[in-house]
């Protein structure tokens, strides 16, 4: 018990309290152990305090023996209260109204892109060949074949009829002759139908017609006679005009044509295309009466395909 007392000068670190078991007064404590004083003991009563003091007089000193005691409440009177678990920052402070976390920005698969790429070269491979491919097979063609272009001339037109009234509208019908050469060796012409022809007088269109349809072998001429009519509003001044050259003799007319045609290279017979003929002329008159010489002519073909 001495021993008990003298730990009391020392900062207690835990009390056990006894359940079911007043807590002895300081009277009894004395008195149970009288005959063994201790110097500590008036340190002891120091240490107490008058408000332990009295409320631990009324109770009196009784040791509890092994089996009377029920539970020891370990107390540590140094240590402060448990506190509870700190909760993580991020769940401490409140989410902000319409706050969303960033997007994570994802790579692109690269196996799309390879893909894309890889396409996108054979493609490219592919039409660099099918060019190539053409360019080969045109020259090999022209060597084989040495295509040469078709020749036309006006070689004839006669007047029969060219009437005008008081309104400047001027009646015309024309014969023309025209000369078509294929000078080609390997090469044959298949002329259609559908074929457009028409005189003009500057920029007025005087007469049409049609080219009529033919076969034409390799190395073949052909001569044509083809016939237009029409009529047109040439206006005044353009009437006055064309009296003024008829006097002099420079009538300047044009015959355009564009006739669809299929040509045949050998055995290979290639897709329809369509031939375009301009013809520049100039003759010395147009009255019905008298005859018409061509005083110059010129022809100029192209291919549209």
């Amino acid at each position: 018990m001495v021993e008990s007392l003298r730990s009391l000068n020392d900062p207690p670190t835990s009390i056990y309290f006894v359940s079911g078991t007043p807590k002895p007064s300081q009277k009894s404590r004395l008195h149970a152990h009288k005959s063994t004083p201790a110097p500590s003991d008036t340190i002891l009563k120091s240490q107490w305090s008058k408000s332990e003091a009295e409320a631990a007089g009324e109770h009196s000193l009784k040791v509890p023996n092994m089996a009377e005691q029920h539970r020891v409440h370990p107390v540590d009177v140094e240590s402060p209260p448990p506190s509870a678990p700190e909760a993580p920052p991020s769940l401490l402070q409140p989410e902000k109204a319409g706050a969303t976390a960033p997007a994570a920005h994802s790579r692109p698969p690269r196996k799309r892109r390879s893909r894309c790429c890889t396409c996108l070269c054979w493609s490219l491979l592919a039409i660099v060949i099918l060019i190539v491919v053409i360019a080969v097979a045109a020259g090999v063609l022209y060597l084989v074949f040495r295509p040469k272009i078709p020749k036309y001339s006006v070689d004839r037109l006669a007047v029969s009829s060219f009437a005008v009234d008081d309104n400047a509208t001027v009646a015309v019908t024309f014969n023309v002759t025209v000369t078509a050469r294929n000078p080609n060796r390997r090469i044959v012409i298949y002329y259609q139908g559908g074929s457009d022809l028409s005189a003009w007088y500057t920029d007025e269109r005087l007469c049409t017609g049609s080219f009529p349809a033919f076969y034409q072998g390799h190395r073949n001429t052909t001569v044509l006679h083809v016939l237009l009519a029409g009529e047109a509003k040439i206006g005044s001044e353009l009437l006055t005009e064309l009296q003024q050259q008829q006097q002099t003799g420079t009538i300047p007319l044009a015959v355009r044509g564009v006739v669809p045609v299929r040509v045949k290279l050998g055995k290979l017979k290639l897709w329809k295309v369509r031939f375009k003929v301009r013809c520049s002329l100039v003759v010395n008159s147009l009255s019905a009466s008298g005859d018409v010489s061509i005083r110059s002519s010129s022809c100029k073909f192209k291919l549209k395909l």
